[in-house]
This record gives C-alpha cells, structure tokens and sequence, in this order.
C-alpha cells in the first residue's frame, strides 16, 4: 500500500491506464488496493468517495466512464 499522498494528476492516469489495460469491465474492489492513489490507509467508504469524484472529472474531460451491472 502506497504511504506517500498522490498527486489527482497522477491518481487519475494511473486510474486510466489501469482501465485501458483491462479488457473486461473493472470493479472497484480490484481498483482499491491495487492502483497508486486508491492504495492508501483510508477507510474504504473514503476510497469510494475518491473513486466516484474522479470519475465525474473523467467523464467531464470527455474520457467515457461507464457503470457496468456485474450481474
């Protein structure tokens, strides 16, 4: 787990890089924990917060986000 605080910049291109990695839809278990700037010690509601805000910020620069039913 990461110690140091990550910059948005770099914590929303990790999260972009490791979504373009994957060919499946990514659920958010698999992002927590394992991409740098959701690998912190904050609890996990937090992480979630994080996670959901920086979608709106992806999807507000033009970068398509969707919610996948894993249903």
């Amino acid at each position: 787990m990461s110690q140091n605080k990550v910059s948005k910049t770099e914590r929303l291109l990790n999260l972009i890089s490791f979504m373009l990695r994957s060919r499946r839809p990514v659920p958010f278990a698999k992002i927590a924990g394992h991409v740098v700037g959701y690998d912190d010690e904050a609890r996990l509601d937090s992480i979630e917060k994080r996670f959901d805000r920086d979608k709106a910020e992806l999807r507000n620069m033009g970068i398509p986000v969707e919610y996948v039913d894993g249903g």
